[in-house]
């Protein structure tokens, strides 16, 4: 016979407890994504100011015919 059908309380307060630590496992997910998220605005901001305008060349669509990758 299973823990949890002998004992339905036990089931639900692992449940609860379960459900708890998913929750807070969620709210720390959420502070680390927002502190990503205010490092990236911040290097971005100070990123842009600092740098160049970068120089594209277009190159014909015939220039990339031949051109194969290095393995």
């Amino acid at each position: 016979m299973n823990t949890f059908v002998a004992s339905p309380n036990l089931a639900l307060t692992v449940a609860h407890q379960t459900v708890a630590d998913r929750v807070a496992q969620a709210e720390q997910r959420s502070l680390a994504r927002t502190a990503r998220a205010e490092r990236r605005a911040a290097r971005r901001g100070t990123s842009r100011l600092s740098a160049r305008p970068t120089q594209h060349y277009h190159l014909p669509w015939w220039a990339f015919r031949f051109a194969h990758t290095a393995h």
